[in-house]
């Protein structure tokens, strides 16, 4: 760090992701700090600057942060590089800073994980954030993507999927009726996930917790996204944009909705026999439950600030992180 950053830091009262310290500080502390810095996304204690809350300001320090550094750099002897020390003057006085950067891989103190938790701007032990991402097959190129990229931004985020849930033989619907302890759900917008009876399904399953619209992340698929699809997933000149922010096509799932309602029905009168369609009346009543909480889900949806998938990815899933870090 260079002394006119300090300054900078200083007029401007920036006080995310640095700690600034005037009285002294346990060794216990500082290396729980740097541990969550190498965890999160870097950071910096900074010495010799008091911070009552409202302004910075300089002030004389007698702590050896030298010291307390080099203690530190044997606790953390395999992230060295990633941990700095600086000493600069201002206002005749020594501000020592100790800068930390984002670890490429998970570090621990005392053989716990910590994390810088910036509303607390304290560190504390990992808590795992556990996600489920809901999405068409169809999609699968997208989902896979997101559950790559997004645990290696946030490594506290653990996504569970379909094609690692459900084991050969075992039941999907009582996988579905995990979801809602998860503390997230990402779903994957796209035209053909609008028309899936079991992306629906879960869709109706989510609906059903009162802390839905605060547990929904979402991203809407553009038509510009199919590039992120897996070949062979769509047809040549095939739309997979969803339609949420304009009404007259919301109704074209409406409609799409209502056409298996009248379909299936048709089904249980031709059979007439409510024995032998037991199974075909059970669908009949998740069709009819889809119908009503699509509408009531688009208009959620086109209510709130959507995100396209490539705007996302462009961003490192920004939006969507602060998001999951507000709530």
């Amino acid at each position: 760090m260079k002394k006119e950053e300090l300054k900078y830091l200083l007029d401007n009262k920036i006080r995310e992701n640095n700690i600034y310290i005037h009285t002294l500080l346990a060794q216990d502390k500082i290396n729980k700090y740097i541990c969550s810095f190498l965890n999160t996304n870097g950071g910096r204690l900074i010495f010799g600057i008091n911070d009552d809350g409202l302004n910075l300001t300089v002030k004389k320090s007698v702590f050896s942060v030298s010291n307390a550094y080099n203690k530190a750099i044997q606790e953390f002897v395999c992230y060295k590089d990633f941990i700095q020390h600086t000493r600069l003057e201002m206002d005749g006085n020594s501000i020592d800073v100790i800068e930390v950067r984002k670890s490429i891989e998970e570090s621990t103190y005392g053989n716990i994980v910590y994390y810088f938790n910036e509303k607390k701007r304290e560190p504390e032990e990992k808590q795992v954030i556990s996600v489920f991402l809901s999405y068409c097959q169809k999609d699968k190129g997208i989902a896979d993507i997101i559950d790559t990229k997004l645990p290696q931004i946030e490594r506290r985020v653990e996504i569970t999927r379909d094609i690692r849930a459900v084991g050969y033989g075992e039941s999907f619907s009582a996988f579905m009726q995990t979801i809602a302890d998860k503390d997230f759900v990402i779903s994957i917008v796209s035209d053909r996930y609008l028309k899936s009876r079991n992306c629906m399904y879960e869709v109706c399953e989510l609906m059903r917790d009162r802390r839905f619209q605060e547990k929904l992340l979402f991203l809407v698929v553009n038509d510009e996204d199919k590039k992120y699809c897996n070949a062979g997933d769509y047809g040549e000149g095939e739309k997979i944009g969803a339609h949420i922010y304009d009404t007259i096509k919301q109704a074209t799932y409406l409609k799409f909705w209502k056409e298996k309602e009248a379909e299936m029905d048709q089904v249980i009168r031709d059979l007439n026999d409510p024995v032998i369609s037991q199974n075909q009346s059970n669908e009949l009543e998740i069709i009819r439950k889809i119908e009503v909480n699509i509408k009531d889900f688009m208009r959620d949806l086109s209510d709130r600030k959507g995100i396209g998938f490539e705007e996302m990815l462009t961003s490192n899933f920004e939006d969507m992180i602060a998001f999951i870090h507000n709530k």
